[in-house]
């Protein structure tokens, strides 16, 4: 305990009262409780990114901004994964890291103006207009519910 207060009046550079190292350290085992309950597999309105925009070839830039744009304006967090890397690997990246949803971009949902869903539970989905996605998580980010195992 004494060490940690040090740490904390070294860190902040003020000096601290019991109190607020202990409202510290309740966070802080709370924090370690979620993580080790939900074995880092969130729920998605819990989870830090909802939607990871996967790129086939870097010809597609375009069409997964004007995806991240149109997701973001729906309140949902997306980041675009536009490596050159093989997109098995970022799928398996994606997944380790245990991200909700990817989206997968090619050229196929670029002519169809269209996505390619897979999500961390249930797998592949299919293609899904872009409108119906943001349509479609919107709920399940804000619902903010938690299913439990039986």
């Amino acid at each position: 305990m004494k060490d940690y207060y040090k740490i904390i009046k070294k860190y902040k550079g003020r000096r601290f009262y019991k109190k607020e190292i202990y409202q510290i350290e309740v966070k802080n085992t709370a924090y370690g409780i979620l993580i080790e309950n939900f074995a880092d597999k969130f729920p998605t309105w819990l989870a830090p990114v909802k939607v990871k925009n996967l790129l086939i070839s870097d010809k597609f830039e375009n069409y997964a901004e004007k995806i991240k744009i149109n997701l973001e304006e729906a309140g949902i967090r997306v980041e675009i994964d536009s490596r050159t890397e093989k997109i098995g690997y970022k799928i398996r990246e994606a997944r380790n890291k245990r991200v909700p949803y990817m989206i997968i971009i090619g050229e196929k949902e670029e002519d169809n103006k269209t996505v390619s869903v897979r999500s961390r539970d249930n797998g592949e989905e299919g293609e899904v207009d872009l409108i119906l996605m943001c349509e479609i998580l919107p709920p399940s980010i804000s619902g903010r519910w938690i299913a439990l195992d039986d």
